[in-house]
């Protein structure tokens, strides 16, 4: 399902003020086809 804008509608909410204002802490991961989970486990840490 690439290209129909996931990604930007979930930048959009992420960066959102009431967001921002409800989540003491966020965190932003990269998820590639070919993944590894416990590589983006760490990386969230």
């Amino acid at each position: 399902m690439g290209g129909i804008g996931k990604t930007v509608v979930a930048k959009e909410v992420y960066n959102d003020v009431s967001i921002h204002s409800h989540y003491d802490v966020r965190a932003w991961a990269t998820v590639s086809q070919q993944h590894n989970v416990k590589e983006i486990l760490l990386s969230l840490l």
